[in-house]
């Protein structure tokens, strides 16, 4: 994660994240998803740049000890594969395919200064994206057609995911300025 402090109060922020992310209809509580037997696998790697705004003034020139709640928000780019049921409703979710696609990242975090130059943080964020296959269900993306026979689940909503995480921030260079 990169950030450029614009004032106390927001910053300019682009971060890279990686995840592996997995399902398995065999753990659900819901007797029909056990019935249905799906798993998948998948990998997501995004970029995300977009701004980080404080709810207090966080300013390390200023004394310590400093903290403060954030938000973030902006556009996500993430590459998944994409996901479908090979052989139809009877086989299993094979991965085939690069899907690139956009998301809007939804984030709310803490941090606090550590030391003059090293901050810490945790944060937990939603993406809400542009796409219904991280899962397979939709694979017309893939397909480049629709295939009732292999579609499953809610056409209606698209695929979300979540990252959490801690962090740690280590600022260098001169104090700030926030001249515009």
């Amino acid at each position: 994660m990169t950030k450029w402090n614009r004032s106390p109060r927001h910053a300019i922020r682009f971060s890279l994240n990686y995840a592996k992310i997995s399902a398995d209809d065999a753990k659900s509580d819901d007797t029909r998803r056990q019935q249905r037997g799906y798993s998948f696998q998948n990998s997501i790697a995004e970029a995300s740049l977009g701004i980080e705004f404080n709810f207090f003034e966080f300013d390390l020139s200023d004394e310590l000890p400093q903290s403060t709640p954030y938000v973030y928000t902006g556009i996500t780019y993430f590459r998944a594969d994409h996901v479908y049921l090979k052989d139809g409703r009877n086989g299993k979710l094979s991965n085939e395919g690069t899907n690139w696609d956009f998301a809007i990242p939804m984030v709310v975090g803490y941090k606090e200064a550590i030391t003059e130059h090293i901050i810490g943080g945790l944060e937990i964020g939603a993406r809400y994206t542009f796409t219904d296959n991280l899962d397979g269900s939709w694979p017309e993306e893939y397909l480049g057609r629709r295939d009732p026979k292999i579609e499953f689940g809610n056409r209606n909503t698209n695929d979300w995911y979540v990252f959490t995480g801690v962090s740690f921030t280590f600022t260098f260079g001169r104090k700030p300025c926030y001249c515009f």
